[in-house]
């Protein structure tokens, strides 16, 4: 396995398009930043690659790496989570201390209606306070960054969506991973004096028509908050895997 450099990218790009579309960070993180940042890079093997994007490494093809190496390569990048096709992630060594978390992906079909909700479209100044509120929630927390969130601003590789009342930001959703078709949904979260209100509905409608007016469709992985995106006109199309370090007791 090596690092990738520029001279790779038409190597890059013709295994994903091998791959019909089922790794769109990767095609967006392509599109959006080049083969290498400073946040990220690519690594690549006989059979497959590595994507290092802040804190998330993301796993396409049987990825030809020894566990001792993945342990290193965690270590160094400041890893919290894995990700990508159950398949793929299954031909890593990734040891013990992991939790695996296994989440259907679906895409927006029809449009639904829900009521209108009063929002904001997040510039790079409000990254911090994005971030402020994402922290406290325990899954999303080791997901995000005050500075991924400001460099996907700032380079439209997504949107970022707030509702704001006097105590500040009470509802959030995002999107990421923008390749041109598809974009994935995330950081979907609603303070829990405003759940049950239809808020968070509201917030997958608003963004959804934003892309839809745009010619291009939501993905989004997804466990816990089936109906919700299914009644936002939302259908399975496959799986997703992520693997998170497990909390030690305390």
């Amino acid at each position: 396995m090596r690092r990738a450099s520029g001279k790779d990218e038409e190597l890059i790009r013709s295994f994903l398009a091998s791959r019909g579309g089922t790794d769109p960070f990767m095609l967006a993180d392509l599109e959006h930043y080049g083969v290498e940042s400073d946040n990220h890079f690519f690594l690549i093997s006989d059979g497959g690659l590595l994507l290092r994007f802040h804190g998330n490494l993301i796993a396409a093809g049987k990825v030809g790496i020894q566990g001792k190496d993945l342990t290193r390569l965690v270590s160094d990048c400041g890893i919290t989570a894995i990700m990508g096709l159950p398949e793929d992630i299954e031909a890593l060594e990734i040891g013990s201390g992991w939790k695996r978390t296994t989440k259907r992906l679906m895409i927006a079909g029809g449009a639904t209606a829900s009521a209108p909700i009063s929002y904001t479209m997040a510039k790079a100044e409000d990254a911090e306070r994005i971030y402020g509120f994402l922290s406290r929630e325990e899954n999303l927390k080791d997901l995000y960054s005050e500075e991924m969130i400001r460099e996907r601003i700032e380079t439209d590789d997504g949107i970022h969506l707030f509702a704001e009342d006097s105590e500040g930001i009470f509802a959030h959703i995002n999107s990421a991973g923008d390749n041109g078709m598809t974009a994935m949904v995330g950081g979907l979260c609603v303070r829990p004096d405003h759940r049950h209100q239809g808020v968070a509905h509201a917030l997958v409608s608003a963004l959804s028509s934003i892309y839809a007016a745009a010619g291009k469709k939501l993905e989004v992985f997804t466990s816990g908050d089936e109906n919700l995106f299914a009644d936002s006109g939302f259908v399975d199309i496959g799986t997703w895997c992520i693997m998170a370090p497990e909390k030690e007791d305390q």
